[in-house]
């Protein structure tokens, strides 16, 4: 059985004509925005985007997932592939030729 962390969450489980929504704190709180973000899009592999917005080789899309910078790429081998966008000073020795082969972005990436 699937027990509740949160006491004040308990009404949010019943069956939706008895149900209520989440209180307030859970919308504004950072520490449970923080929570959030570490087990939900830090505890493994999630859907970032469609396959087809990188259709082509070369194409590429970047994002912000939960404060981290991602960029969904397509390579010159036609392999979809998911980067960590950094800056060259977080990056230096990063070369984005041998991790894109082939996709010219500004800056290094690091493959996840």
């Amino acid at each position: 059985m699937n027990k509740m962390h949160d006491p004040a969450l308990e009404s949010c489980a019943k069956p939706a004509e008895l149900a209520s929504s989440i209180p307030p704190v859970y919308y504004t709180s950072e520490n449970l925005v923080a929570a959030e973000n570490e087990t939900v899009f830090r505890s493994g592999w999630i859907g970032v985007g469609r396959a087809d917005v990188v259709a082509n080789p070369g194409d590429f899309v970047a994002m912000d997932i939960a404060g981290q910078n991602i960029v969904l790429l397509r390579d010159k081998n036609g392999q979809l592939r998911a980067c960590e966008h950094l800056p060259p000073s977080r990056s230096p020795t990063c070369r984005r030729e041998w991790f894109l082969q082939g996709v010219t972005m500004p800056v290094p990436l690091v493959v996840l």
